[in-house]
Order: C-alpha cells, then sequence, then structure tokens
C-alpha cells in the first residue's frame, strides 16, 4: 500500500499544479555521502567524537570526489577558513562552483560571501 502511495505522488502533485524536484527514493550511495558529511562536520565540532579537522577534511574530500554537492560545500568552507588544510581561496571557489552547477542554493551562498568579501578589501 505505501508503496503505491509513494509511486503515484509525483503524478498527484502533477495534478494539484506542484512538480516534484527530489526523488522519493534515496539511493544507498547518496545515504553513505550523506552520512560521511554529517561525520565530518561531527569532527570539525568534536560532537561526540575526538575534534579532528583533518580528519573531516579527509571525509569531506572522500565524498566530494564521488560528486556530492554538500561535501564541495563543506571542503570548500575548509579551504575558506584554513580548517584542517592550508587557506585556499582559489580551491574554495572551486568547490563552491563545482557545488553551485551541481544545483546546491548553500554553494550559491557561499560564493556570494566570498566575492562581497573581495569586494570589500
Amino acid at each position: 500500500m505505501l508503496r503505491e502511495v509513494q509511486n503515484r505522488v509525483p503524478e498527484i502533485a502533477s495534478h494539484a499544479g506542484l512538480q516534484m524536484t527530489q526523488p522519493l527514493h534515496i539511493s544507498p550511495v547518496e545515504r553513505k555521502n550523506e552520512a560521511r558529511v554529517q561525520l565530518g562536520l561531527r569532527y570539525l565540532r568534536g560532537d561526540g567524537v575526538e575534534k579532528d579537522s583533518e580528519e573531516a577534511v579527509r571525509l569531506f574530500r572522500l565524498t566530494a570526489d564521488a560528486s556530492c554537492a554538500a561535501a564541495d560545500v563543506e571542503l570548500g568552507k575548509c579551504f575558506r577558513g584554513g580548517r584542517g588544510v592550508d587557506k585556499d581561496m582559489n580551491e574554495a571557489v572551486r568547490l563552491f562552483r563545482r557545488a553551485m552547477l551541481a544545483g546546491s542554493m548553500d554553494a550559491q551562498v557561499e560564493l556570494g560571501e566570498v566575492f562581497s568579501a573581495w569586494i570589500r578589501r
């Protein structure tokens, strides 16, 4: 019954004039990528694990290499702030841009902040 309802959601949304922007099904790869990003964030903050920026960067890199926009954004933030890696604004912008082209709104915000800071100089 639940599967039948899930399969009809796009049709029902279409009749209501709505457009589905995200699939209801999340692949195992997407789940793994999201878990790695969340674990990386925990390492950055020291939330439930010992604080370790280098481990966070390693997880973000591993996930960014698997074409995960959220990991690109978090890794870009690390490069922008020099957390776990040497500060590198060019690499941060490259990562934010890649995530933005993949559809990340967070990346657009980060790029805006970087460019705004450059303009204020």
